[in-house]
């Protein structure tokens, strides 16, 4: 078994390569992993596939069960990324919330926000820098909103937005 292992990453395949050759797989944070392998490549995508939810190490490794030497380089691979720091592997799954009629934000962000802060931690315990009028409306995603509700406090926030930060908003 696994050990309740779960594995995510955040990456993207970096372009201008040809079909021939490795794939480079790219993080956010400028760490990479190169994978030769067409069966390894395919465990990376279901990873790319399921960004930001994290998938358990039983169920990645599923397809490769059958081999143990697949079994035992798909785990090498996962591991050097995650030396690497372009994969991550917690013991939990980390709780990704989808759409909610009244969603709710990170607690630790909304109280950054509510102090005048434009970077706020996640629930991953990074760092993310927001658009200052994104940080402004955080306090208002603690649950107790619904969607119009929501809609209508945005709405104030319109007149004080750049186009940058507009762009933020495309359904108001």
């Amino acid at each position: 078994t696994n050990g309740g292992l779960y594995i995510a990453a955040s990456l993207r395949v970096q372009p201008g390569q040809t079909a021939n050759e490795p794939v480079k797989y790219v993080a956010s944070n400028g760490g990479a992993l190169v994978v030769g392998q067409r069966w390894l490549q395919a465990i990376l995508q279901q990873l790319i596939a399921a960004w930001p939810n994290s998938i358990a190490a039983a169920d990645l490794l599923a397809a490769v069960d059958y081999n143990p030497d697949l079994r035992l380089q798909a785990a090498k691979t996962l591991l050097e990324g995650f030396f690497a720091g372009v994969i991550e592997i917690t013991t939990e799954p980390i709780p990704v919330a989808g759409a909610a009629d009244n969603p709710r934000i990170f607690a630790p962000a909304r109280l950054f926000s509510l102090r005048g802060r434009t970077r706020v931690g996640n629930i991953r315990h990074e760092m993310v820098q927001l658009p200052p009028a994104v940080a402004a409306i955080l306090p208002l995603l603690d649950g107790s909103k619904d969607l119009p509700a929501l809609e209508a406090g945005f709405s104030a926030f319109l007149p004080l937005l750049s186009p940058q930060d507009a762009q933020e908003f495309p359904s108001i």
